[in-house]
């Protein structure tokens, strides 16, 4: 590199430093250098460039891979926080299974409800069966005995009918023969 690369590229990376310097100060971010600073400015020095020009570059550079790890970083989550969301997770599942069981058990017990109310209704409806039957069972009875009097009571009239029209027809048959 010629001499005057290295003055421009050690005034930018000067004024990139300076214009850094004011937008981190301010800011949280952890400044642990992520190479070797002190090999990187002696490579730089052994390249031809001046102490001051390595430190510049090496402080850009250094900033520059800070900023890029604070942009890194800022999307990620926090072991603190991971743990915080995975215990509300635990939590919420677990308040999840519980509210699923307590609905699983309603469940079961409204199931076992309508069950004894279905059993219950049958044996009902079975009752009331057996009942409509006895009182079916009473008036064929009635019935049947009515109908074996109404015979009786006819076979009784068709008797005596039968008897004055032989009453009859003797009397008739007398007064005929008798004139």
């Amino acid at each position: 590199m010629g001499f005057n690369n290295n003055i421009t590229i050690s005034r930018a990376c000067s004024q990139r430093v300076n214009s850094v310097n004011r937008s981190f100060n301010n800011s949280n971010v952890n400044n642990l250098e992520h190479f070797d600073t002190s090999s990187f400015v002696e490579r730089l020095e052994k390249e031809g460039f001046t102490r001051q020009q390595s430190e510049a570059i090496m402080k850009s550079l250094s900033e520059v891979m800070n900023e890029s790890m604070q942009n890194l970083t800022s999307n990620m989550v926090t072991l603190t926080d991971q743990e915080k969301i995975v215990y509300t997770t635990k939590v919420d599942i677990s308040k999840l299974k519980s509210e699923i069981q307590i609905v699983e058990k309603s469940d079961f017990n409204t199931q076992g409800g309508v069950r004894l109310d279905l059993n219950l209704e049958r044996g009902r409806i079975k009752d009331e069966s057996r009942v409509l039957e006895a009182s079916l069972k009473e008036t064929h009875t009635k019935i049947e005995s009515e109908i074996a009097g109404l015979r009786t009571n006819m076979e009784t009239v068709k008797f005596q009918i039968l008897q004055y029209m032989i009453g009859t027809l003797t009397g008739a048959g007398a007064l005929i023969l008798g004139k």
